[in-house]
């Protein structure tokens, strides 16, 4: 880079300074995303897809198992009507008798704000009890006389194995996508600041340098 006079070396420097804060923004803002991959592909790959952690432990203590699970085998298809057709209960514990539940339920430390618990033949499950109707990409159940739901298809199936590692695939490329823009992102940002510190230092110098020739010369 050539530079005819102090400035051009000015004008270089400050739009060395604009690239150095556009790159770094561009680093941290691939960084909150690689958080946030890390996260769902995380929160995916555990025991039937649950965003809570808890909830796993908890079916173990009641002596059941996550409705997820039961649902682990359904087709990629599929996956999107049942995530609908349960819907906040598409978290739901499945304990093969309700006789003793509330007592346990009393006594636990730390659970979700609500917690949904159905009875149901574990290796069995019948779920023909819902009067449910699929309308255009949603669910629509009928709770009772006086109450229905309408769920929307999700676009990450909780149910479903198949759907899940689907997801998982895509993720994990977005991921490693992500951590080489990162990478290069951090490099070009760190080349930028050094590049914008020479030009200071530059600068700087041939400032004093000229202001010692004109006290020389008066």
């Amino acid at each position: 880079m050539e530079l005819v006079d102090r400035a051009d070396a000015i004008s270089s420097m400050q739009a060395t300074n604009d690239n150095e804060r556009k790159t770094s923004f561009e680093r941290d803002s691939l960084a909150k995303r690689r958080e946030e991959l890390e996260l769902e592909i995380e929160r995916l790959a555990s025991p039937g897809g649950s965003n809570d952690p808890r909830l796993k432990g908890l079916a173990d203590t009641l002596g059941g198992v996550l409705l997820s699970e039961i649902y682990d085998d359904i087709t990629i298809d599929d996956a999107p009507y049942f995530s609908a057709m349960y819907g906040p209960a598409r978290h739901a514990i499945v304990v093969s008798n309700l006789d003793g539940i509330k007592e346990k339920l009393v006594e636990l430390d730390d659970c979700p704000e609500d917690l949904y618990i159905i009875e149901g033949d574990i290796d069995a499950f019948d779920d023909s009890s819902f009067d449910a109707d699929e309308l255009d990409g949603a669910v629509c159940v009928q709770l009772n006389e006086r109450q229905l739901r309408y769920s929307r298809f999700p676009k990450i199936p909780l149910f479903g194995r198949a759907a899940r590692e689907q997801r998982l695939e895509l993720l994990r490329e977005q991921r490693e996508e992500t951590v080489e823009k990162h990478a290069k992102a951090a490099f070009d940002a760190q080349k930028l600041q050094r590049l914008y510190q020479a030009f200071n230092a530059f600068v700087a110098e041939h400032m004093q340098l000229a202001f010692e020739a004109t006290l020389k010369w008066n």
